[in-house]
């Protein structure tokens, strides 16, 4: 998945307590991604707005410490939010 905002990929990182999290910079691409996780993945995980992310509405998602942290890379690489739609 590429950040809207950033046009960086999104890497999971871990916070001081070595617990994973994402961060998405802005809220359509947040709340798309939520959508995704929890119905198609059926992932759990809390949010958080940290100050830098709020300018445009971002989130960070913050994962449990037992998440295997290679799948959720992998599923986040699948992800392409930004693709353009085609009518059929």
């Amino acid at each position: 998945m590429i950040d809207y905002i950033t046009n960086q990929r999104v890497l999971v990182q871990f916070d001081e307590d070595s617990c994973p999290f994402i961060e998405i910079s802005n809220y359509s691409d947040a709340d798309n991604l939520d959508d995704i996780l929890t119905e198609e993945y059926h992932l759990i995980y809390i949010f958080s707005s940290p100050e830098h992310l709020k300018n445009h509405g971002g989130k960070r998602f913050h994962f449990g410490a037992l998440i295997d942290t290679k799948k959720l890379q992998e599923i986040l690489d699948d992800i392409n939010l930004n693709q353009p739609v085609v009518n059929s």
